[in-house]
């Protein structure tokens, strides 16, 4: 919350009250979980701004054409845009009690496939997840194949069917940490990165300077 406050005073020149309208463009998962419930604190806050909030499942979005303020995964390499780091870029591998007790936990990466493994949908393209582990004071990586009986374009909808213990989930850290804090979802390969392929960045709050 400090953060997008800092970046809304920043881009507006700094004035000592914000007023108007703000129109915001987030990504749908980290909006409904992590920007929705800070609303009331925020407008009360600045009582002179209103909100105007649009969630999205796109990769590549930006300020402009009235959106003023971006919430994305990954920075944008555009040196007009400023962007502040809101949450971490880690992923975690885990899945529910419930499935771990019926299939056991994978003891290796090459185990992962002949789990059920929920993934990302991503056009006709194969789910890939990446590893990563140090050897001989390298990062040495690795990369297979996962297939389960589900694929979606939307995180939650993944987080919700692993905890169903429909299979085993690669998620951001922001997504499951209160599940996996309550015991609903349990780490596994934890001395190894992961992250499924294309999707390894941090969530940023990315805005235009109104003075280049």
């Amino acid at each position: 919350l400090s953060t997008i406050d800092a970046a809304l005073r920043e881009a507006g020149e700094v004035i000592d009250e914000p007023s108007g309208s703000l129109r915001v463009l987030a990504r749908r998962s980290f909006g409904m979980m992590h920007v929705s419930p800070l609303l009331p604190q925020f407008l009360a806050m600045h009582p002179k701004l209103t909100i105007d909030l649009e969630l999205t499942e796109q990769v590549e979005i930006a300020p402009g054409d009235g959106v003023d303020l971006v919430i994305r995964l990954g920075a944008p390499v555009e040196k007009s845009l400023v962007t502040f780091p809101l949450a971490s870029g880690t992923r975690i591998l885990c899945a529910s009690p419930k499935y771990l007790l019926q299939h056991g936990a994978p003891e290796t990466i090459e185990a992962l496939g002949r789990h059920a493994c929920l993934t990302y949908r991503r056009a006709e393209e194969r789910s890939t997840w990446v590893f990563e582990r140090m050897a001989n004071a390298s990062a040495v990586r690795q990369s297979i194949e996962v297939t389960g009986p589900l694929r979606a374009t939307n995180g939650e909808i993944l987080r919700e069917a692993a905890t169903a213990g429909l299979g085993l989930v690669l998620l951001p850290a922001w997504m499951v940490a209160e599940d996996l804090t309550r015991g609903r979802l349990v780490r596994c390969l934890s001395n190894v990165r992961a992250w499924p392929a294309g999707f390894d960045t941090e969530i940023f709050v990315v805005y235009r300077r109104l003075n280049p």
